[in-house]
Order: C-alpha cells, then structure tokens, then sequence
C-alpha cells in the first residue's frame, strides 16, 4: 500500500499519464474494502472512460501523455499538482480565506456560478494590471522544501518517526500478531484490515457484468479495522457508530414512547459499552488516586519539624518500592549489566537497611489492563544478557520487555543481596507487599517508606498497628522536587476507626487500577457520602466480609452507586438513569452526554464484583477465580484477563432496528427509515452509508451552520 501511494504521488508530481491510470486501477480494491463506495463507483467509471481517451479524444490524450493532465506553476520535473488540489489551493482558498466572498456568510448557487464564471476576466484584468505597473510575479529557481529550514524541520520529524518506532518496532520478528503501533493493543481474531486488497479484489470480481452506477456494496464485505471495539449487532451484522451519535439517535427514536416504555429503554447500555465505566478505546476509567490520598486522606498530615524527621530518618528502616528504584539510575551506554547492577548498589548505600520490594507479575492478573495502559504500547525486544554484556540500548527499550525485566531484576538481587541488602520479590500486589513490609517492621523499629504510587498509604493506613512505630510514607513522584512526607499515625488519628477500617471499600468502589472510575463522580465522593449515610456505611460491611455471597455483593454494588449518584433509597439504578436523563434535559443547555448517566444494573453487577475480588485480595484472600467476578480470558494465547463490561445489549432490538435504513433508492421518500423516523441518514445505515442519499446534510446546510457558528 505504500508503495501504491508513492506511485500514486510520482504520477501527479512528474506528469506520468500512464501511471496514474495504473495507480488509480490498483487503489479500486482499497476503496470497497474501506467502505468508500463512492470513490469505487467513480474510479471505474473514469478509468474506463480515460483509457478509451485515445480513441475517443486522440488531441486530449496526446496532451495527457505530454504530462499535461496536472496543473504547472513552473517547468520543474517534480512540479506537477493535482487539479482538485489547485483547486483547493487557488479557488477555495479565495472563497473562503478573509476577504473571500463566503467568508463569514453563506451563498446561494446562483452566487457561486457567477463568481466562478468571472474568474477568467479577473484574471485578464490581473495580468494586464501587472504589465501597466511593471510589476510581474514570478517563483523562486529553490523549491521551498530544499530550504535550510525545511530541511532541518524534516530531519526533525524525522527522528521523531524512527523514535516512535524504535520504542514500537512493527517489523519485530518475536511478536508477528497484528496490533495497533500506538496503544500496542493486539488486534480481535475477525480483524482482517491487513488483507484489504484481497477483500476489495474479490468482491470487484463480483461486480463483472453488472452496472457500476447501481450496484450495491454490502457492508458486511468490508475489511474489519480494529474500531470493531465501537461497534455493535444490528440485525445480525456488526455496525459501526459514534457511542454519542448512537445514544442521540436511540433518544430520537423513541421520544414517541410513553413514560412507563421509555423507562424500560434506559435499562439497556444505549451505547456499545457502559461509557460511564469505560472510555471510548474501551478501557476502565483511570481513578485519580494519587490527587485523592493527597488531599483528602492525607492532608495536613506532614513531618514538619526537619530536625526530629533527620533524626527519625537517620534511626529508621528503610523499605524501597522496586519500581522507584529502577527509575532512579540513569543507565549509560556501552556499560556492562555488571556496572549497571553496582551503580544501584551505590544508589541503596544512601538509605539505612534498606529492603527492596521489586515486583513479579505473574501471567493473567486482574492487573494486565492497568500495565497494558501504562505500557502505551511499546514492547521491547527479547534480549539474551549476562553481567559481563554491554548495554547498547535503550533502558526504556529493555524494560519494556517482561522477560528482560524479571531477568535483569533476579540479577540485581542477587548482587544486592551480595552488597547486604534486604531484597523481597512480591508474588502478587507489589504494593500490598511494600505495606505489609512497613507495618511487620514497624512493631521494633521507626520504618520510611519510599516510593512513588500513593495507594500505599491507603494500604498502610488500614494495616498500621497504633502500638507501633510510626510510618514515614516519602513520596517521590517526581525526581527534580524535594519529596514529600506524611506521618501514617497521624493520618490515622484524624480519621475514625470506621473510616479507615473501610478505606480498601472507598478506595475501591471509586476506581483503582483494576476497577472503573465513575464518569462525573469525584473519587473524594465515597468518603463524603460514608461520613453523612448510615446506609453506605453499611455497605461497605458487605464487601469486607468473606463470607459474603454474590447476591449480597451485587445489591449492595447496586445501592453504592445509587446513593453515590444522589439516587433515593430502594430506587433501582435503571429508573436513576431515567430520572437523571429527564433532569438534565430540562435543565442543561447542551447535549446530554451518554457518560453522564449512571451504569445500567448489567454492567454495575460486573463492577460490584470486581470491586469485591480486588477488596479480597487485599485482605488477603486468594482463593477467588476471577473470572468468576468481572473478568474474562482474551487474547489469542490466553494470556490477558479484561474486565467484562455489561451483559445488556446495547438498546432494545426494536430501536436498534430502527437507527439505520436499509432503502436501495435515495432516501427522499418516508419508505426511508431515517427519514421517517426524522433523522438524517448516517454510517450506520446498510446501503448509503449517510454519504450516498438525500437524506443527509447538504452542502449548504453545512456552510450555513459553520458561519452561524462562526459568527
């Protein structure tokens, strides 16, 4: 395909009539498999036109094989444009720039036909304005991308490219499975966008003998792109369309339904997946946590006093998060794993009994989607090493790569533990280890804990025992700034007993690294409604407890979320998302947004319990399957865990039905279904695809509405 487009691009910058015809033939299959009907239908018909232009126009294609099917602005060999781009670049840019006659207005077709038509005098009344002034214009022998400049700004971007793709290498011969470059997020086995031109050739062999004009693309024979996350079943075929564009249109469809229906309709998603759980590429909301525990858990609660804190500090144990202390060695090329190894012993002398807590994230954990996000798709390359091998890479690169990373951490420890240092490998929770860490050693000794994540503190306020030592948490989120330091008692004594003893629930039920945030619900908010309502206090008994069946976890989920939305007592979520959807619309200006609702009771069971499985196994249970509470196995080696989103559909079939027309005419009549549900036609719809009918915003309903906007 880049090689098509290079082609393509050579046609037009050198002249090339031949080529261009012959690129333009290749790109047919393209365009069906990515669903541009039109561009097909119209490439054909010009190419069948163009290539009996010989006959047909014999003087017209003597000029085209001259080079003279572009436009020239100079006799420079790589000069040649495209007619539609000089277009672009000379008649509509005149039109619509500052000063241009639709600038800040819309215009009629008359208006447009007679401007066009006065461009030639304008043109004579230029030139000859040019010979009476003496003043003439004329194109620099240097084309502007051979600039000083350009070129360095080219070379620029160029690094930039070969960066991106050194950290996200898409030609890596250990991993051959098709992904996305960016996110690095491995693609649905129906995925099959790399196969295009095979989809696109065989259904232009079905169109042999038959009238292009009037033949009909069928949606189901376009490739599938990895945008199959944003899509949904409608009459037995996958469609894809905006989360918002379909809620809207769901909203339209059934605004003729009574109360007591349209109440049954919100206990569906109206979306392709609970948006007030997930985002758009389908991924638990991220959680704030760290701006949380700082200003709502912590506080005030600082070691003031430098003097006492050097003290404490100087008397103190010192438990190191692994992650934190990987980071802090910047690693040097052309260095050997060995020297690598000691600059960390060197880094570890600083601290006083240091124990080190690396992590070990064993395969398939409920964390997989949290290290999949942070990862942001880069994925190093497998690289066999021992101390004595020189290090040529990228610390970043190497990292990146799990089998490099637990390798060079089993190396590590070993000469930290050769140096006397303390090193432990945490089987699970890399931060529930750190905390039990702190706490055991706090019963003989003052304890620092350094890291960089502050769900530790929550973890440390629930386990710090007041008979104890106290806990320093040093908070070093960020190398250039001193850090940060809270005392974890006193932390403890200005919260209750019930508070704390609650915090993995409040933690927890507003989103952690593996349970959803909830869309327009501060993660502060759990613990403002735990000190106000008796009934949430409650609640949170039930996800603590072990004994806890999946029934009482799932109503109790159930009531959390209520109240968290301000929801009445015994009021259903499905009747909250009603009401609150008919209070937004009466009073808010704009939209109402699909995320803004509360989750439908289908996909607030699966967050209940995963609320519950992580509570659990911070308590220290291990016997839970996860796939039994909210997540499932994906990917094709079965190696990922991902949470389940909702068992509801995404609307009611008789809407879903209704969202898309299937008419083989223009759309013009109420035998339309859009049309006569007073919709505009969209992607969604079987046949036009929203680009193809009448039923769809014209030209100028479009500049009308940009210039009000613009005005």
């Amino acid at each position: 395909m880049v090689d098509l487009l290079r082609d393509f691009i050579r046609s037009e910058r050198t002249g090339n009539w031949k080529l261009h015809l012959a690129t333009v033939q290749k790109k047919i299959p393209y365009f069906i498999a990515a669903g541009h009907n039109n561009y097909a239908k119209s490439s054909q018909i010009y190419l069948k036109r163009m290539q009996q232009l010989e006959h047909s126009h014999p003087d017209v294609y003597k000029h085209f094989m001259s080079g003279h099917h572009v436009v020239r602005r100079s006799d420079r060999f790589w000069a040649g444009l495209s007619c539609d781009l000089t277009i672009e670049q000379t008649l509509m840019r005149a039109a619509k720039s500052r000063g241009g006659f639709t600038r800040g207005g819309g215009c009629s077709e008359v208006q447009r036909m007679v401007w066009i038509q006065s461009m030639p005098a304008c043109t004579e009344v230029n030139i000859a304005m040019q010979k009476i002034t003496h003043l003439h214009y004329e194109t620099s022998e240097q084309h502007k991308d051979c600039s000083e400049s350009m070129q360095a700004r080219n070379e620029k971007d160029t690094k930039v490219i070969f960066e991106f793709l050194e950290d996200r290498d898409p030609f890596s011969l250990d991993d051959v499975k098709l992904r996305s470059i960016h996110t690095g997020e491995e693609a649905p086995g129906n995925v099959n966008v790399d196969d295009a031109s095979k989809i696109g050739s065989s259904v232009l062999s079905k169109m042999i003998g038959q009238d292009v004009s009037t033949y009909s693309f069928e949606n189901a024979n376009k490739a599938v792109t990895m945008g199959s996350s944003s899509a949904i079943l409608i009459d037995g075929k996958v469609t894809h369309i905006d989360p918002q564009l379909l809620f809207q249109r769901l909203m339209l469809m059934a605004r003729n339904f009574n109360d007591e229906k349209l109440k049954d309709v919100f206990k569906y998603e109206l979306s392709q997946s609970p948006s007030s759980l997930f985002d758009d590429a389908g991924l638990m909301r991220e959680a704030k946590t760290n701006e949380f525990v700082k200003q709502c858990i912590a506080g005030d609660a600082l070691m003031y006093n430098a003097r006492v804190l050097a003290d404490l500090e100087s008397n103190s144990q010192h438990v190191l998060c692994g992650n934190l202390f990987l980071n802090r060695v910047v690693w040097k090329k052309n260095q050997t794993f060995r020297d690598i190894c000691l600059m960390y012993v060197d880094y570890a002398k600083q601290f006083s009994n240091p124990v080190i807590v690396f992590d070990c994230v064993p395969d398939r954990t409920t964390m997989d989607e949290y290290h999949f996000r942070r990862s942001k798709g880069i994925r190093g390359v497998n690289i066999k090493f021992s101390g004595h091998t020189v290090f040529n890479s990228k610390k970043e690169h190497f990292m990146a790569n799990k089998s490099n990373r637990d390798c060079f951490m089993t190396m590590l420890s070993k000469v930290l533990i050769e140096n006397g240092c303390t090193v432990m490998r945490a089987e699970r929770d890399q931060n529930m280890t750190i905390a039990r860490t702190a706490t055991e050693m706090a019963l003989t000794s003052p304890i620092v804990v350094t890291a960089n994540d502050m769900e530790i503190i929550i973890m440390l306020c629930y386990r710090f025992q007041i008979d104890g030592y106290d806990i320093i948490y040093s908070n070093e989120e960020c190398s250039k700034k001193p850090p940060v330091r809270y005392s974890i008692r006193s932390i403890r004594e200005k919260h209750d007993q019930q508070a704390i003893s609650s915090i993995y629930f409040l933690h927890a039920i507003g989103g952690c690294k593996t349970t959803s945030h909830l869309h327009s619900i501060g993660k502060a908010q759990p613990l403002k409604k735990f000190e106000k309502s008796t009934d949430f206090r409650s609640i949170a008994g039930t996800f603590l407890s072990q004994s806890s069946t999946m029934t009482e976890v799932v109503d109790a989920g159930f009531r959390a979320i209520t109240i968290l939305y301000d929801g009445n007592v015994g009021e259903s979520l499905n009747e909250l998302r009603f009401k609150q959807f008919s209070k937004k619309v009466s009073t808010k200006k704009s939209a109402v947004l699909v995320n803004s609702l509360p989750p439908t009771s289908g996909a607030a069971k699966y967050h209940a319990l995963r609320v519950y499985f992580q509570i659990q196994e911070w308590l220290g249970s291990q016997s839970l399957d996860p796939a039994k509470f909210g997540w499932k196995v994906t990917s094709k080696d079965c190696s990922r865990l991902t949470p389940i989103t909702s068992d509801m559909e995404p609307a009611p079939p008789e809407l879903l039905s209704k969202i898309r027309c299937q008419c083989k005419g223009d759309c013009s009549t109420l035998k339309c279904g859009c049309k006569k549900n007073q919709v505009k036609c969209s992607s969604a719809c079987a046949v036009c695809c929203g680009t193809d009918c009448l039923n769809i915003d014209s030209l100028d309903e479009t500049e009308d509405e940009t210039s009000a906007h613009s005005d």
